[in-house]
């Protein structure tokens, strides 16, 4: 494989195959077959999830909700600024929030 020299993220994200669009769970004929609360959080910028697979998935679900930022770089976000939104997403569909 061909990655960045040091780049852990990189060298996995070219070998291991982790679509779910390949794997036949989500897809343009695989829209609101599920009726299951979804929460997809994701970078603009992620090396692993591609932005319009983490549409797809969230376009899985008749509930589903897509956080994608775009201020951070790479897979992960940090937690200061994921939690809240997470949290009020919980929250909201454990009923123990009433928006």
């Amino acid at each position: 494989i061909r990655s960045r020299q040091g780049d852990l993220l990189d060298a996995i994200s070219k070998t291991l195959p982790m679509s779910l669009m390949e794997q036949g769970y989500i897809g343009e004929n695989r829209m609101n077959v599920y009726d299951t609360p979804l929460l997809v959080i994701n970078t603009a910028d992620d090396p692993i999830v591609p932005t319009a697979e983490s549409i797809l998935l969230s376009q899985a679900s008749s509930q589903g909700k897509l956080m994608l930022f775009d201020d951070h770089k790479g897979h992960c976000i940090s937690r200061s600024t994921g939690n809240p939104p997470t949290i009020k997403w919980l929250s909201y569909h454990m009923r123990l929030e009433n928006n």
